[in-house]
């Protein structure tokens, strides 16, 4: 098979994986909601982004940690008025990254088994 079909069929990996990620879904009925601890959420504000965790929403105000530092850092702590915020969403970046490999792995496999059985004829 010559080397440019191979790419072309490669190219559909590429969208796929393209396609995964952290699986942010938006965190609506902010007001009932404090999410779990660990939980990452993205705050939206102003164009700008921070991924917080270990999240308490107050009535006014979003509390949290910067996704970098450990849940419980107080000294850490930011605060963001809700009135501030465009959205806010949640994630997990560390699962979406894992789940990426494990889909790059699999699909080049079998990708590899194909265009060895393809060279093998």
């Amino acid at each position: 098979m010559p080397r440019s079909c191979a790419l072309w069929l490669l190219l559909p990996l590429a969208l796929v994986l393209g396609g995964c990620g952290a699986g942010w879904r938006r965190l609506e009925n902010v007001a009932s909601r404090t999410p779990p601890a660990r939980t990452q959420v993205q705050v939206w504000d102003g164009g700008h982004v921070r991924v917080l965790h270990g999240v308490t929403l107050g009535p006014a105000t979003i509390r949290g940690v910067p996704f970098t530092e450990p849940p419980d850092c107080d000294t850490c702590r930011v605060c963001v008025a809700l009135r501030d915020v465009d959205s806010l969403r949640v994630g997990n970046k560390e699962r979406g990254f894992v789940r990426s490999v494990q889909l790059f792995l699999v699909v080049s496999a079998v990708t590899g088994f194909i265009f060895q059985g393809i060279g093998g004829n």
